[in-house]
């Protein structure tokens, strides 16, 4: 559910059942999470907040991350998510896509 302080009222926001860690994009008019597509490998998705379907932004396909126990996903100003990656060691990774 998410507030809107202009309408003062509540909405839901219908995500995929296997969306995980949920970020408000810069203008907070998207809502950016990891989604597991299919028996392999994981996709960054992006959904509008006025309603519509989850668009993939980013594929990470055999990107070893950290198991979704101790995953993390966040965006940098630009809307650049940034996860964490295993390579031994829990380290920065940062994602640069083309819009």
């Amino acid at each position: 559910m998410i507030f809107s302080v202009k309408a003062k009222r509540w909405s839901a926001i219908k995500l995929p059942y296997s969306a995980s860690y949920p970020t408000f994009s810069r203008d907070s008019k998207h809502l950016y999470f990891l989604m597991q597509k299919g028996a392999h490998g994981l996709g960054v998705y992006r959904v509008p907040i006025n309603g519509g379907l989850p668009k993939q932004v980013f594929d990470l396909g055999s990107v070893p991350l950290v198991n979704l126990t101790d995953a993390s996903m966040s965006l940098d100003p630009t809307d650049i998510p940034i996860l964490t990656r295993n390579v031994g060691t829990c380290d920065i990774y940062a994602l640069h896509l083309n819009h």
